[in-house]
């Protein structure tokens, strides 16, 4: 596998992270109690070598935090680098770069017009965060969850924008072409429509996916 290096960031990446450093800003007191760093700075491993980098430098005194993602891998979880071969490294006390030297699987620190490209501790505070809030989980059982969730979210906002004696349409279904009016929200999936059958007034139950979110014109 090639040699990885700066170029493998985005310029704005970069930029945006120089900016941060230079203007400080105060990470969230949860993340930032966790490792405690003055400065923080990107660094490269040899593949697969970013828990054992991060162990080690930790037991140095530095402060160390490789990003995750959770994955489904033959019905099991597994945890893998959100971002190869890259680990954030956190300067406490008198520690400095140099210390770095001599770190087995450690290739590097990613740098900028050849300084070090230091990175904010809110950066850092922000991905812990997210990673604890589970947005790096991509198991079969929290993307299903996150599924249900979204489509449940827009069912409400559909029934939510759908008043009672709207004239709707319906698009699938059983009564697919017919249509009819609102007279009652039956959550979560459901709605009863007051529909004209063979002369007369019915009111019929439906399901909010069998008709068109659009309100017609009377």
């Amino acid at each position: 596998m090639p040699r990885l290096s700066p170029s493998d960031f985005s310029a704005e990446q970069l930029a945006d992270w120089v900016a941060q450093a230079s203007a400080g800003g105060p990470a969230d007191a949860t993340a930032r109690n966790e490792d405690p760093a003055t400065e923080w700075v990107v660094a490269y491993t040899n593949p697969k070598r970013e828990d054992d980098v991060a162990r080690t430098l930790r037991r140095r005194a530095f402060a160390a935090y490789v990003p995750a993602m959770t994955v489904t891998r033959r019905r099991r979880s597994v945890t893998r680098p959100l971002l190869p071969r890259y680990v954030f490294l956190g300067l406490r006390g008198r520690l400095t770069l140099y210390d770095l030297r001599e770190t087995p699987g450690l290739e590097g620190v990613v740098r900028t017009g050849g300084q070090p490209s230091f990175v904010a501790p809110g950066l850092v505070a922000g991905l812990r965060l997210q990673e604890q809030a589970g947005l790096f989980d991509f198991t079969t059982e929290r993307e299903a969850e996150r599924a249900a969730r979204a489509l449940a979210d827009s069912r409400a906002a559909r029934m939510a924008a759908l008043p009672l004696g709207a004239t709707v349409r319906l698009v699938q279904g059983p009564w697919r072409s017919f249509r009819g009016t609102v007279v009652e929200k039956l959550p979560p999936d459901r709605l009863r429509l007051g529909m004209t059958l063979f002369g007369r007034v019915f009111q019929v139950p439906v399901l909010l996916d069998d008709i068109d979110s659009s309100v017609l014109a009377k």
